[in-house]
C-alpha cells in the first residue's frame, strides 16, 4: 500500500486501518481518530456544503469496529473513546476545546492504555479558531489540530 504522506520521520497512510494495518510491519503505536458513529457525515465545514474524505455519505452511520486495534496490544490512542466499549483506562487524554457558552461539546476524550493519569490538553477549536495556523484549510468535519496529535505522541517517546 502506497504511503500518504512519508519522510525520514513519518509515515501516514490514508485508509481503514483493518485493511491496512496487516500490510505493515509491527507498529510501536495506534493513534487513530476513527468514526465514533454519531453521523459527522452530515456535518458541513462551516460553509454549507458537505464534505466527506471517502467518497461516501454515510462514513459515519456507525462506530467503527475498533477490536482489530485492541487485538495488536501495543499502545493506543483512541479518539471518541468514550463512544466505544473500551477496556477500563485510568489514562485518558481530554482535550479542551474552549467552546465557551454554546451547543458544542466543551472536551473530547481519548482512550488510552498508556499506565498513568488523565492529562489535559487545551486548544480552542471553535468557529473560525478551528484552524491550524499553518494550513487553515478545513479538509474534514472531525479534524484535529495537528498540534494535539503532536501532544499526544509526546506521550509515547520510544514510538518510532
Amino acid at each position: 500500500m502506497k504511503p500518504y504522506y512519508e519522510d525520514d520521520a513519518v509515515t501516514i497512510y490514508h485508509g481503514d486501518c483493518r485493511e491496512i494495518m496487516p500490510t505493515l510491519e509491527p507498529v510501536d503505536l495506534v493513534l487513530t481518530d476513527p468514526p465514533y458513529g454519531i453521523g459527522a457525515d452530515k456535518m458541513t465545514l462551516g460553509n454549507g456544503r458537505h464534505k466527506t474524505d471517502r467518497g461516501d455519505s454515510e462514513w459515519d452511520n456507525a462506530p467503527a469496529d475498533i477490536t482489530p486495534i485492541l487485538a495488536l496490544s501495543i499502545p493506543a490512542v483512541i479518539w471518541g473513546g468514550n463512544y466505544f466499549d473500551l477496556p477500563p483506562s485510568r489514562c485518558w487524554f481530554v482535550w479542551d476545546k474552549g467552546t465557551g457558552d454554546n451547543d458544542f461539546a466543551d472536551c473530547e476524550l481519548a482512550w488510552t492504555n498508556r499506565d498513568g493519569v488523565v492529562k489535559k490538553y487545551f486548544r480552542s477549536w471553535v468557529g473560525a479558531n478551528a484552524r491550524d495556523a499553518a494550513d487553515p484549510r478545513r479538509y474534514h468535519p472531525t479534524q484535529k489540530p495537528v498540534a494535539l496529535m503532536e501532544w499526544c505522541l509526546g506521550f509515547f517517546p520510544d514510538a518510532n
